[in-house]
């Protein structure tokens, strides 16, 4: 007897082994191959679980395990009732349209780019805004505010009941229901991990509308899973397209749009000294992603400012100025950092980037924003014995090295090489990796 559970038992565990997905917490391994029947709402609802499980800790701003007090509760509910009354005044004044509607969610306002008067383009109900055009209606919104609260404040048990599965099914057929009603051609998204966007990208797939995931900015990890999901990958430059190529991405599918934000100047004189000098961290992020599972380790943040440092007073620098990843508590950094050398940077990034002489980094779209402004970014990318950066994934171009066009550091010395040399990157990087034109008509064409 007890050798046949043995045997059952080892047949079970052999079967998860070789059914394991690398892209995936072991967690999520165990649910899709115990409960297969269940395994498009595990897919679904993986980046809530990830936030639940691995965002934490006070080096973030707002942590998942922050804790809701009574008073921070009562304040929720009041600013939920007014958006509500807001929402429900902006809806008041949505007119009827014959335009091509577009459901858009991406990083930067795409309507105001768009000068072809035949396009409406608006926000979603999960992405909703109280100045910008929103494409709903107030029934569909509070069901969707109804599941992001269980989303939000459910624990896991309740969402992986079948009576939540049932909501999220009653919840498709209502947002497939007004997409059919208000014919919305296309959907433009920023990303295509979270539980919304997943579930619309299923949506316009079955009706066979096509899906637009616009990148925000130059992505620290490239794979053929994430950002992979939708009909269309658009992207700012021919550089980031040939990363996604050889990361597997499909070429036809990835298009090159520019972005409308920046004017290019590929030959602006770079500035390069020590007198105002900026830091970027080596941030974490909250959640794992990419091809392969992989965890961060925290105290390498505090790791690379610390080697950073010592670089810098080795050139004779007595202060600099750091700035955190957005989502990253620069209060948790001065616990552990020389409060004495490194000062916050608390400006915009326009304004702080228009006083550096010089930009020190990890990988970061800063670092093109940084060329933009006329000020040097030096790379500084330490690895690890396995060659992979300090979170433990491949250092991507331009940043590995390879790239004669930018200097990059892997060690301390490398850095110090690079800083006391002066060298500078070549500036023409710029329309590598950022179209200098704008034209929203590359995605617009694949509606019409």
């Amino acid at each position: 007897m007890l050798n046949g559970v043995i045997g059952f038992v080892t047949k079970f565990l052999n079967k998860i082994v070789l059914k394991t997905n690398r892209s995936l917490p072991p967690l999520y391994n165990f649910l899709n191959n115990y409960d297969p029947e269940h395994h498009n709402y595990y897919d679904l609802l993986r980046y809530i679980f990830d936030k639940k499980i691995y965002y934490y800790g006070n080096n973030f701003k707002n942590p998942e395990e922050k804790t809701i007090t009574k008073i921070s509760s009562f304040k929720l509910a009041v600013k939920d009732v007014v958006i509500d009354f807001f929402i429900w005044l902006n809806l008041l004044r949505k007119k009827p349209s014959n335009k091509i509607k577009i459901w858009n969610s991406s990083y930067f306002n795409i309507s105001n780019s768009i000068n072809d008067s035949k396009f409406l383009v608006g926000r979603m109900p999960w992405n909703y805004s109280l100045k910008a055009f929103n494409l709903y209606d107030f029934k569909l919104y509070k069901k969707v505010k109804k599941i992001n609260n269980k989303l939000t404040y459910g624990n896991f048990n309740e969402l992986i009941s079948e009576e939540f599965f049932k909501e999220i099914d009653d919840l498709k057929a209502a947002i497939k229901e007004y997409v059919i009603k208000e014919n919305i051609r296309a959907v433009f998204l920023a990303n295509d991990i979270g539980f919304f966007e997943k579930l619309t990208i299923q949506i316009f797939k079955e009706l066979k509308r096509p899906t637009f995931l616009f990148i925000h900015g130059l992505p620290g990890i490239y794979g053929k899973i994430d950002n992979n999901r939708t009909d269309f990958l658009v992207v700012w430059g021919e550089a980031i397209k040939q990363n996604y190529i050889h990361a597997g991405v499909t070429p036809d599918k990835i298009l090159i749009s520019g972005h409308p934000k920046y004017r290019i100047d590929n030959k602006v004189s770079l500035k390069f000294s020590f007198e105002n000098i900026l830091v970027l961290p080596k941030s974490m992020n909250g959640c794992p992603s990419g091809d392969e599972y992989t965890l961060r380790e925290r105290g390498n943040c505090i790791y690379y400012m610390n080697m950073v440092q010592k670089v810098l007073q080795k050139i004779g620098v007595t202060k600099a100025r750091f700035r955190p990843h957005p989502s990253e508590d620069r209060n948790w950094y001065l616990k552990f950092i020389d409060s004495n050398f490194f000062i916050p940077d608390t400006d915009e990034l326009a304004v702080s980037l228009s006083k550096s002489s010089l930009v020190i980094g990890p990988t970061s779209t800063v670092f093109l924003e940084s060329l933009i402004s006329g000020v040097n970014y030096v790379v500084f990318e330490p690895r690890q014995e396995n060659g992979n950066c300090l979170d433990n994934f491949p250092v991507i171009p331009p940043f590995d090295g390879k790239n004669v066009k930018v200097p990059s550091a892997q060690t301390m010395e490398e850095l110090f090489d690079i800083l006391n040399n002066r060298n500078l990157v070549d500036s023409s990087v710029l329309t590598d990796y950022i179209n200098p034109n704008f034209d929203s008509n590359l995605f617009l064409e694949k509606i019409i």
